[in-house]
């Protein structure tokens, strides 16, 4: 199909290569391929925009285009899918690196409240 993977959507939609349909309905063709392909065209490119490009993303369950996140058996194959349709892979957070130093502190604080349980409990710590 040669679209980037690296590629993510504000909606889940049928063109990102990540989409799957549970019922394995979704059929991918040329407008000029389907009958009334033209109409489906443009209904697809009111719901999703102009960059769906010239392909119709068909549902033959229903026989009608896609709806994409709306529907019922959509499922996304990186698991990002969030109940509002949104995409999740553009919004993983961030992880923050933290300083050698801050987490040796952390350590050696973990370290001293084991230390002094054990004691509390008659046990010796040695390192």
């Amino acid at each position: 199909m040669g679209i980037n993977t690296g590629i993510t959507f504000d909606k889940c939609i049928p063109i990102c290569p990540h989409f799957r349909c549970a019922k394995k309905a979704l059929i991918i063709k040329r407008a000029n391929q389907l009958f009334n392909g033209n109409n489906y065209l443009e209904t697809q490119k009111r719901m999703y925009g102009p960059t769906i490009g010239d392909l119709v993303y068909f549902c033959t369950w229903v026989n009608d285009v896609c709806i994409g996140y709306k529907c019922n058996y959509a499922i996304c194959e990186k698991r990002a899918f969030t109940q509002n349709g949104l995409c999740g892979l553009g919004q993983r957070p961030i992880t923050k690196f933290q300083d050698i130093e801050q987490l040796a502190k952390q350590q050696d604080r973990e370290i001293s409240r084991a230390a002094t349980l054990l004691k509390k409990k008659g046990l010796k710590y040695e390192e």
